[in-house]
């Protein structure tokens, strides 16, 4: 009886341990390329790039989120290859199979984890780009005025537009055209 509660408790271990790791990856997938899809399409509408401060915390930032996708997606591929690897192990009776296991498992952690950190790094980054420039957008109510106000008559300043020269229009014809045909014309 014990034996099947044992049983029972580990076999409900690893699927909430393999439930985790895949939300985790899932999660991860959708914040970074999420962010970095955002950040690229509309972080310009807020702050405009050509006059924003501290860029390279935007390309960074940006190349961390990439690096966060990269990473995951070669841990993927990383852990089927040792799916693979094991279960050849197992098939081989190899007596090392508990410590190549544990090997393989330790690498996916650290491959995992690396994606997580580059992907809060990405979005600290992203943080603190945004959070500088807005802070340091200049108030639209606080800009200087172009025309000083000036008090008394007011000067003439001539302008630099050519002004149009007039049109000329046709002179009027002694027997214009009626413009209803019915009626008779007058001598």
């Amino acid at each position: 009886m014990e034996d099947k509660l044992d049983q029972f408790v580990r076999e409900s271990l690893l699927k909430s341990v393999e439930l985790s790791e895949n939300l985790f990856d899932k999660n991860l997938n959708i914040i970074s390329s999420g962010a970095l899809i955002l950040s690229v399409t509309f972080l310009n509408k807020v702050i405009p790039v050509y006059s924003s401060l501290f860029k390279w915390i935007l390309v960074a930032g940006w190349g961390a989120l990439v690096c966060s996708l990269i990473i995951n997606l070669w841990a993927h591929w990383l852990a089927s290859r040792n799916a693979m690897k094991t279960l050849y192990d197992h098939d081989m009776k190899d007596p090392n199979l508990f410590e190549k296991t544990q090997w393989r498992n330790r690498r996916m952690n650290n491959t995992t984890t690396a994606a997580g950190f580059s992907m809060v790094a990405g979005l600290l980054s992203l943080v603190i780009y945004c959070s500088i420039n807005i802070y340091n957008m200049p108030d639209p109510t606080r800009l200087p005025n172009p025309e000083p106000e000036r008090k008394g008559m007011p000067s003439y300043v001539p302008s630099t537009q050519p002004t149009p020269s007039p049109q000329v229009q046709p002179a009027p014809t002694s027997n214009p055209a009626p413009s209803n045909p019915e009626l008779p014309r007058k001598p």
